[in-house]
């Protein structure tokens, strides 16, 4: 058996097994611009979503948080962002905390390019276009099963989850 996988070194040390380009709203004014540019852009996820205006206290911060996650996750080179320009959950903050990850990241409102939605297709896929032409540039190497981190989803406690599946899951 192979005890390796080829996969993607990040900058702190993960390991990613894809190498997408997350284009991520930050407010679901602008879904339809991430699609758009995610559809023009290879190797591209968009990452939408129906929040980020009016968003207070746990609710705020449970999509926060989950948007910074997606970003920062080893399945993904980079990231480019796009905001609104008034929501709460703004395309600089999250850029900024992407950016922590010491991935390559880019962001602007829609707000603040002329032209609109067309222009600001136009500038996200340009910004898209730039990660992922470094993103191809990267090479899979092996790395150990250790670097692996599985993701679970409970599809729907039973009566008997706790004895079986639970246990068995970890």
């Amino acid at each position: 058996m192979n005890d390796e996988f080829m996969g993607y070194q990040r900058p702190k040390g993960e390991v990613g097994i894809r190498n997408k380009i997350a284009i991520i709203s930050s407010v679901v004014c602008v879904n339809h611009v991430v699609q758009q540019i995610a559809n023009k852009v290879e190797d591209a996820v968009p990452i939408t979503h129906p929040l980020g205006c009016g968003q207070f206290g746990p609710d705020y911060s449970n999509t926060l948080n989950t948007l910074i996650g997606l970003g920062k996750n080893p399945n993904v080179y980079g990231a480019v962002i796009i905001g609104l320009g008034c929501e709460n959950i703004s395309s600089r903050l999250l850029a900024n905390n992407i950016k922590k990850s010491n991935k390559p990241v880019e962001f602007f409102d829609l707000q603040e390019v002329k032209g609109g939605s067309p222009a600001a297709i136009k500038k996200g896929i340009i910004l898209g276009n730039k990660i992922s032409e470094e993103a191809r540039e990267l090479k899979r190497e092996p790395f150990d099963f250790s670097h692996i981190v599985l993701g679970l989803e409970c599809g729907g406690s039973d009566s008997i989850s706790g004895i079986s599946a639970n246990p068995t899951l970890g």
